[in-house]
């Protein structure tokens, strides 16, 4: 709620329309504001959902244990040596270069651990459909954090075009082949956001 109300402050100083672009627990604050007069649409990136994370994070709990604590660790701390790998691996795709993950797994912060609790339940999120908002939603086919069919649920509560993309992995923006991804990114927004 507090990264919305900050979202809703940037959004005033803009004085114009914009188009939010938002990741994972970004990509959740994007649809909360969705609704306010000066966004002209958004783009999701391996959205958090909706429905909430609850369903999502025990399923990585059970399929993962060790990645799943790695990611809960992310809101105590920075991470460890040893739990860079586990996220590595969980983070990224099998091709992204081991030395150019830990480089930006280094510059990750610590998570909110109120906002990460916060997301775990439903959000009240208005369909985008709803309020005459574009939106497109871009999910990794792996994704062990946002889960495909978690993207897909999003992508139907907002009747908004997607896409899953083979060989990226959560970081999406981030990981091999990012590229490609804005090269989507910016064909859509060239085709649907004038």
């Amino acid at each position: 709620a507090d990264y919305a109300d900050d979202l809703r402050t940037a959004l005033a100083a803009i004085r114009r329309p914009a188009v939010l672009v938002g990741h994972s627990l970004g990509a959740l604050v994007a649809q909360r504001v969705l609704a306010e007069p000066g966004v002209a649409g958004a783009v999701l990136l391996a959205p958090a959902p909706p429905e909430g994370l609850a369903w999502a994070n025990w399923r990585l709990a059970v399929a993962d244990p060790p990645l799943w604590r790695a990611v809960a660790r992310m809101t105590e701390s920075r991470i460890t040596e040893g739990e860079a790998e586990t996220l590595r691996r969980g983070l990224f795709s099998a091709a992204m270069p081991e030395a150019l993950a830990m480089r930006h797994l280094r510059r990750l912060g610590g998570e909110s651990r109120v906002a990460v609790l916060e997301a775990q339940a439903p959000q009240a999120v208005p369909p985008a459909w709803s309020v005459g908002k574009p939106l497109v939603v871009f999910g990794a086919r792996r994704d062990r954090l946002v889960p495909a069919d978690a993207v897909v649920r999003t992508a139907a509560w907002h009747a908004a075009p997607f896409a899953l993309l083979d060989g990226a992995g959560h970081l999406m923006m981030l990981d091999l082949g990012w590229e490609a991804l804005a090269d989507r990114v910016t064909a859509w927004l060239e085709e649907t956001v004038r």
